[in-house]
């Protein structure tokens, strides 16, 4: 559970569903949507300010934004912490609701406090070469650069006010700057990222959703091949993983993501990887082009698959992520010793293992 050292307001009771999976529920203050910002709810804020810092988690669509000014005229020395909209959109719905436990501790791990008699270490002309302020990609830059800060998006001035207000590093800007300045060309771009997910993990999920974040598709392709995964399913200390299984644990972990397909690729008769790769390549092309898809773009977070790619395929592969910085597992590491790495399941594995662990436990 985070320890919270205040309120956080939110607008409704699923809101403080998902917030209660890690924070104390009793730190949670629902308003019951725009109609419950009401100059009641309003003034008992207030008396709470008085002795707890407020936090606002508002949904990312307009009313949440009105709710949220609304709060800040009145409580101006509250705490605004910005959901990102992409991961609280499931379909059609908006909403704090929609993160998961991993998205909300992400969301208070980055919290940007007002900074009293902080001096101005930002400038105009700094923003203008980081192309935040002019350009035909300026909007979007700034909707990127907020995204990944947690500032929320704001037009020009607003966002050099907030950089000299808030408690946000010069190396923590020129980090998001980098990889704005790296993302900003895939919005409109249609992306594959490849891999076993045997099983798949958090570090997995970071990976796809990450690449959903900035890119207008993501196919994912759960690759199969008969033998290996005989021999891995037999030096596992999991329960058999068909490939039915992992590719509905996938899809089961980027439900509701409308841009985020799920495909599977079966590599039987390709010679095993490290080598194989131009037979792989055109068993690829086959899948691509059998389901009509169109592919600009590839991601990968191992270096010598990306020199790979981009000799085998026509589609210019990219590096993202390769540390690994929140997630330093791996799929083997998981079938080795799932009890250490439990905290490492997805959701959806982590149910289907601990249903295996009560029937064999019967058996």
């Amino acid at each position: 559970m985070i320890k919270i050292d205040g309120i956080v307001v939110v607008e409704g009771k699923d809101d403080k569903t998902a917030l209660s999976r890690v924070i104390e529920p009793e730190k949670i203050y629902i308003l019951n949507g725009m109609s419950g910002a009401n100059q009641k709810k309003i003034d008992d804020l207030k008396r709470l300010a008085k002795n707890n810092k407020i936090y606002i988690l508002t949904d990312p669509d307009y009313a949440g934004k009105k709710i949220r000014e609304k709060i800040n005229k009145n409580i101006p020395n509250a705490i605004n912490i910005y959901a990102n909209k992409f991961l609280a959109t499931k379909k059609d719905n908006v909403g704090v609701e929609n993160l998961n436990a991993d998205d909300i501790f992400e969301l208070f791990k980055n919290i940007h406090e007002v900074e009293k008699n902080k001096k101005d270490k930002f400038t105009i002309t700094e923003l203008m070469d980081a192309g935040l302020l002019v350009g035909n990609n300026s909007r979007i830059k700034r909707e990127l650069l907020g995204d990944i800060l947690a500032i929320g998006y704001c037009n020009g001035k607003k966002l050099l006010n907030l950089l000299n207000s808030l408690n946000i590093s010069r190396k923590d800007f020129d980090a998001a700057v980098e990889i704005v300045n790296k993302m900003y060309k895939f919005k409109d771009k249609n992306a594959a990222i490849f891999g076993k997910f045997f099983p798949v993990h958090k570090g997995h999920i970071k990976f796809i959703k990450l690449v959903a974040r900035y890119c207008k598709n993501v196919y994912v392709f759960v690759c199969s091949e008969t033998e290996r995964d005989k021999k891995l399913n037999e030096k596992s200390k999991l329960a058999n993983l068909t490939i039915n299984d992992r590719k509905r644990f996938v899809e089961l972990e980027v439900k509701g993501y409308k841009n985020i397909k799920v495909l599977e690729l079966n590599e039987d008769g390709i010679e095993p990887y490290p080598n194989g790769w131009e037979a792989w390549s055109k068993r690829v092309n086959e899948k691509i082009e059998k389901n009509s898809l169109k592919i600009d773009c590839i991601f990968t977070n191992e270096v010598q698959d990306q020199e790979k790619y981009n000799k085998y395929f026509n589609i210019k592969a990219y590096l993202l992520d390769p540390k690994r910085e929140d997630y330093s597992i791996s799929s083997t590491m998981i079938r080795n010793d799932p009890e250490k790495y439990i905290d490492y399941f997805s959701e959806s594995v982590k149910k289907w293992y601990f249903k295996f662990k009560i029937g064999r436990a019967h058996v």
